[in-house]
């Protein structure tokens, strides 16, 4: 009962200080309120791949309890040409920690496949250029002989390990004779590779590695001894015909124009998240949807979209019930109803954009289009994914919100927290009047004063939308709920 007095009260003060700067308004050459310094909840994001964190000197325990491997262990090893693998970690991250645990174990198995096969932990430094191959930590990087390394980011058990050791081992280079071939080979495979070379002297290019670490992709070659084509390889799909790179190619350029060219044009998440890795685009779409399954001209849509933006978009389709489990669900900002939802994810900057914020509508692929083409202007919404709250997150006289901190704050279980909620191009007036009341409450009844510029960013779509702004509203602690003034 007292903190709905609180807010009433609240409320009246606010709408006082409206009426004033409306009269205010009116009267030229009136200075502008100008509010103080904020006390930004603005932490830097984590990484995306670990989360849990303890302290140092445990940390370090578990790398030191183990072998470790140095970046000149690793060219010596290679040069000496053994079959053997690195553990990129951090050694502060849980899932690192876990898997460094278990490698004593996982190597017991692998020894019994192959006596000298080996997974040495090491931690990532810059000046390392094999830790530049894992785009994840942590990941796995198998060595055969040489500094070719081969990223794996499967499942970090022995049995699945092996599995790729094994499908490493047995890829294969076909040659292609005739046309005839060249037929029966662009079918075998949903993306294949032909290398064109004008004879066996020419082949600089060392076609089995690419072979080894496009391991979805079938390999082939053709020798064109009449000299009639002239690309340096082409790359078949069978939904969308054939793209070319010319000769003089470095291998970092064949490299990834394979990996961008071989990829599907849409996968399922969370079925397909084995892939994320590998994938080259940092900028992920998310169709999601609440039916058993979608229609083949939905499919059909998504993947042309897909085919279109490669390199800068990867599609997936996800369904809510599957997604919901997932730590994905809850950065996707999704909710019951209203689906399909259609939601960016960019990786590297860890921010989210709502589909429905920019372009509100119908689901389709001209919508889809128009928000991809909005998000390439920077016309759309974004709010951070893992910006963190500091300890002392509630000592602040008002604490400024993001809509990726929104709900852990005002859903806790230790403080009644008022949010107000403005627009700071025309209503940042109020906010000193805020600041004051916050001032007078601090340290009383476990209170704590925040606000959140809804014309910078969206409020998470699980709460009630804004419809009014300046507006106040109060979250009670271990209520899940909010309360508004027009409501007392």
């Amino acid at each position: 009962m007292r903190m709905r007095l609180l807010l009433a009260i609240l409320a009246i003060v606010i709408l006082s200080v409206l009426a004033v700067k409306d009269v205010q308004s009116e009267n030229a050459g009136q200075e502008p309120t100008t509010s103080p310094k904020e006390d930004t909840v603005n932490e830097q994001p984590p990484k995306a791949h670990e989360h849990d964190v303890t302290t140092k000197s445990a940390a370090e325990g578990i790398l030191t309890e183990q072998k470790t491997i140095t970046f000149e262990e690793v060219e010596k090893f290679a040069k000496e040409g053994r079959h053997f693998m690195v553990a990129y970690v951090h050694k502060e991250g849980k899932m690192s920690r876990d898997y460094v645990k278990d490698l004593p174990q996982i190597n017991d198995q692998l020894a019994r496949f192959n006596k000298s096969l080996k997974i040495y932990p090491t931690e990532t430094h810059k000046d390392d250029k094999f830790g530049a191959i894992a785009r994840v930590i942590p990941s796995t990087i198998l060595f055969l002989g040489d500094t070719n390394g081969f990223p794996y980011y499967g499942e970090r058990t022995a049995p699945e390990i092996l599995k790729f050791y094994q499908r490493v081992l047995n890829a294969t280079v076909r040659e292609i004779k005739n046309s005839r071939e060249i037929s029966a080979f662009k079918n075998s495979s949903y993306a294949t590779v032909l290398f064109i070379f004008k004879d066996e002297k020419s082949q600089t290019v060392d076609v089995l590695m690419f072979a080894r670490k496009f391991l979805d992709v079938k390999f082939g070659y053709f020798i064109d001894k009449w000299d009639m084509d002239s690309s340096l390889l082409h790359v078949y799909r069978n939904d969308d015909g054939m793209n070319s790179l010319d000769p003089g190619a470095s291998e970092s350029v064949i490299e990834d124009f394979i990996e961008r060219e071989t990829h599907l044009p849409l996968y399922h998440y969370p079925k397909d998240g084995r892939v994320v890795p590998s994938l080259p685009e940092s900028a992920y779409i998310f169709y999601v949807h609440n039916s058993e399954k979608i229609s083949s001209h939905t499919s059909e849509w998504l993947r042309k979209i897909g085919n279109k933006h490669r390199g800068t978009y990867a599609l997936f389709v996800s369904k809510f019930d599957e997604l919901k489990v997932d730590p994905l669900g809850d950065i996707l900002d999704l909710k019951r109803d209203g689906f399909p939802y259609v939601r960016m994810f960019l990786r590297k900057v860890m921010v989210v954009s709502n589909m429905e914020d920019s372009i509100p509508g119908e689901v389709n692929e001209e919508s889809v289009s128009a928000f991809l083409k909005a998000t390439e202007s920077g016309n759309v919404k974004q709010f951070m994914v893992f910006q963190n709250l500091n300890e002392n997150w509630n000592t602040g006289s008002v604490i400024t919100l993001a809509a990726a901190v929104y709900r852990k704050v005002v859903h806790n279980d230790t403080m009644n927290v008022f949010v107000m909620i403005y627009n700071n191009s025309s209503e940042s007036d109020v906010i000193p009047v805020i600041e004051k009341i916050a001032e007078a409450y601090k340290g009383v009844g476990n209170i704590s004063f925040a606000k959140i510029d809804v014309g910078r960013d969206s409020l998470p779509i699980r709460f009630q939308p804004v419809t009014n702004v300046p507006s106040l509203r109060m979250y009670e602690k271990f209520m899940l709920f909010e309360q508004y003034p027009s409501k007392l």
